[in-house]
């Protein structure tokens, strides 16, 4: 796993991010509360905007539990599903 500086994360979204993931929860499994879930699309959101407003061409993507697969950010309404 590569640091967030080594991405160029912003601190504020880094330590966002690291809070979100101390949080109960198994992303293994994918069993994790729903509000862990929802609150990481909008951190996954959060991170794309930093990465396009930087002019860093990525596709960020969420796990969708609904039907098990991967799907980019980009095409979730703000503040996610």
């Amino acid at each position: 796993m590569l640091e967030p500086e080594v991405l160029g994360v912003s601190s504020k979204l880094a330590k966002r991010l690291e809070a979100w993931n101390e949080r109960p929860g198994d992303p293994e499994s994918w069993s994790a509360p729903a509000s862990w879930n929802r609150d990481g699309i909008v951190l996954a959101q959060a991170l794309h905007r930093e990465f396009d407003a930087r002019g860093i061409s990525v596709e960020v993507l969420y796990h969708d539990n609904k039907d098990g697969r991967e799907r980019p950010v980009r095409n979730l309404p703000r503040g996610g599903v």
